[in-house]
């Protein structure tokens, strides 16, 4: 109890030995820095502290971009409220040396925001021209003119450029394709037959026409242009086939149609008709055997 007595009575008295009862013989050692090893410490280069370097600067536009250490006047709240863009050109202060300037009788400057304010419209306008001699040079390489007021939609338009156009699969990326040859209006001569790939029996009452579709289909992974002739032994003047040329999609792809019209020239008999369809690197043969009745 004397102890805890005691204890209250001297809360927060100087004791000897326990507490320094003066600071006569205290030291402020000029080297300490607050024991953080010099981080988050600097000094004036005075005192063996490492100095703050303001020296570094970026160019950018020929405006002083804001780094770290570089001030620019008043606190960094003050002047992140000014400058939207993040560093001085110097503009706002130029205009503030040339008059103008309105200070009322309590030493407020009326004209320091509009100042500044033309300064970031100024930033704007050079930030806007560097923008258009960019799209200027991109222009001029690939060849689109790019439509500011349009944005976005200009680069639109040239991608579905040729969208609604009927795109030519032979051709791949490419619409409409190559201009085709003209079609054939007479057989290929000097054609040999080949295996028959198939046959067929077209029946005519004379003098009645007869009529067939032949599916010509292509075997390989490419598009292939053909050609339609016949064999020295067949009967073609008592046929007509269309088309004598064109071209077979892929493998897979939809066939090509031959129409075959049988007029025979006289009652009675047989006539037939090997039709050869040659590409480059295919040949089909197809026989017809015409019966007349």
């Amino acid at each position: 109890l004397p102890l805890l007595r005691y204890e209250k009575e001297n809360a927060g008295n100087a004791r000897e030995g326990l507490m320094p009862t003066d600071y006569d013989d205290f030291i402020d050692d000029e080297g300490f820095d607050g024991g953080d090893g010099q981080v988050g410490v600097v000094g004036d280069g005075s005192n063996a502290m490492e100095q703050f370097d303001m020296s570094s600067t970026v160019q950018t536009g020929g405006a002083r971009a804001r780094v770290k250490g570089q001030q620019v006047r008043g606190s960094e709240s003050k002047k992140t409220r000014a400058n939207v863009f993040g560093y001085t050109t110097g503009y706002a202060e130029s205009l503030k040396e040339k008059g103008m300037t309105s200070v009322d009788e309590y030493g407020e400057d009326k004209l320091a925001q509009r100042r500044q304010q033309l300064e970031n419209w100024r930033n704007q306008r050079e930030l806007r021209s560097q923008q258009n001699a960019a799209i200027d040079d991109m222009n001029r390489m690939t060849g689109i003119d790019y439509d500011a007021r349009m944005a976005t939609q200009s680069y639109h338009s040239v991608l579905n450029k040729g969208s609604n156009l009927k795109e030519d699969d032979s051709k791949w990326t490419m619409y409409k394709g190559e201009d085709k040859g003209e079609e054939a209006t007479e057989a290929a001569s000097g054609l040999s037959k080949g295996e028959i790939t198939q046959s067929f029996d077209l029946v005519a009452q004379f003098p009645k026409p007869a009529f067939l579709q032949i599916e010509v289909h292509n075997d390989i992974m490419s598009y292939e242009d053909f050609v339609v002739g016949f064999s020295d032994d067949s009967a073609a003047d008592d046929f007509q086939v269309t088309p004598l040329s064109g071209q077979l999609n892929r493998r897979g792809g939809d066939p090509a149609v031959l129409s075959v019209t049988f007029v025979p020239q006289q009652p009675g008999g047989t006539r037939p008709l090997y039709i050869i369809v040659q590409t480059e690197e295919s040949k089909f043969t197809y026989h017809v055997n015409g019966i007349v009745q």
